[in-house]
């Protein structure tokens, strides 16, 4: 009961900066779409909201295994720290990344940058090491037309929503089976 009202009570305070990020969002870049952006991805919307649920499920499974209030926040906290950090790495593995069309825009276009790699003139990838190496034995020299070229791959910034609700549906998953983990161990502590 009391871990229902700390997640409705949560839930309640993260929807006033969720729903501020993305007005922000929009007055920061008027022309472009928040929905079409990876700009300030996780701090605006409903991630923030949703990023709460795992958290909570970990602390309150944390606190049931442990029972000592100060260890269990300890292990809790750096737990939901390396979760919030993990999370800030994963956007790109939520879909493929694909080559991106022309130069790098300087304010970018809202899409989200996942890897770099390198194609040497013949139109094989090669080493990001190899590639330099080219790079720097030809230095002091014109511009050379076989120069390697460095390949930008990003997720398009109008596949925001789907990386949103996969990401959302994984944390919802971890969520429900921490949940379920907490349900269980609280039922064998229960006497009778």
């Amino acid at each position: 009961m009391r871990n229902a009202l700390f997640l409705g009570l949560g839930l309640l305070l993260l929807v006033i900066p969720a729903v501020a990020g993305e007005i922000l969002e929009h007055s920061l870049r008027p022309a472009r779409d928040p929905a079409a952006s990876f700009e300030h991805y996780g701090n605006r919307g409903p991630l923030v909201a949703i990023r709460f649920l795992p958290a909570l499920a970990i602390a309150a499974l944390v606190g049931a295994v442990i029972g000592r209030q100060l260890p269990a926040l300890l292990l809790a906290g750096a737990l939901v720290g390396g979760m919030a950090i993990g999370l800030s790495l994963t956007p790109p593995l939520w879909l493929q990344p694909t080559e991106q069309v022309g130069e790098p825009q300087p304010f970018g276009d809202g899409s989200l940058f996942a890897y770099v790699s390198c194609r040497d003139p013949g139109g094989s990838w090669i080493s990001q090491e190899e590639a330099f190496a080219r790079m720097t034995s030809n230095e002091g020299e014109e511009l050379d037309p076989n120069q390697p070229q460095e390949v930008f791959f990003v997720v398009p910034g109008e596949r925001y929503p789907e990386v949103v609700l996969r990401e959302s549906a994984a944390l919802v998953a971890v969520a429900l089976v921490g949940g379920g983990f907490l349900f269980f161990i609280v039922r064998r502590r229960r006497p009778g």
